[in-house]
């Protein structure tokens, strides 16, 4: 995290950056999945509705009933997934566009004394995906991938370069 400099943050999403779209790029796919053999049309306008209202509530900040919309916005920051790992680590940065330089170096000297494999994707976005089971509850995590294909782009520069 030192290379991508002090105004970096471990974890990719904040309170301060965290913004939702409304309607939802992938609402379609939502509404698609939940129709279950129902009409398209009816789960497609539920889900607008749904998203439209969540976003009206967490704006407001006001709770509702159990549902603390405040406390819910905290725990999406500390319930994101932004780190990987399996055989290989990945992971999501926000991080100075001037500090990237820096990192691909690093990665460079290591890939040529060490042997490290790497691949990486730059973006100016990220696309979160969440499951949300009862936000009371805090039962809810949410996944950050970048912008632009993040951890598949970066699968790409990795293959491409040979060392895959």
């Amino acid at each position: 995290m030192r290379l991508a400099g002090p105004e970096a943050q471990a974890r990719p999403v904040s309170l301060d950056t965290l913004r939702a779209r409304w309607p939802p790029k992938g609402f379609m796919l939502e509404a698609r999945a939940r129709r279950r053999g129902g009409s398209l049309v009816a789960w497609t306008a539920r889900v607008l509705a749904e998203t439209l209202l969540a976003r009206i509530v967490l704006a407001r900040g006001k709770p509702i009933g159990d549902f603390d919309p405040d406390r819910y916005r905290s725990e999406i920051v500390t319930n994101t997934d932004f780190c990987k790992h399996d055989e290989t680590l990945c992971f999501v940065i926000d991080c100075p566009l001037a500090a990237v330089d820096k990192i691909e170096s690093y990665l460079a000297g290591m890939a040529a004394t060490q042997g490290l494999r790497h691949g990486t994707h730059v973006s100016d976005t990220a696309l979160m995906t969440c499951l949300v089971v009862s936000p009371p509850d805090s039962l809810h995590v949410h996944f950050v991938d970048g912008g632009g294909g993040g951890y598949t782009s970066a699968s790409r520069r990795l293959k491409a370069s040979g060392h895959s």
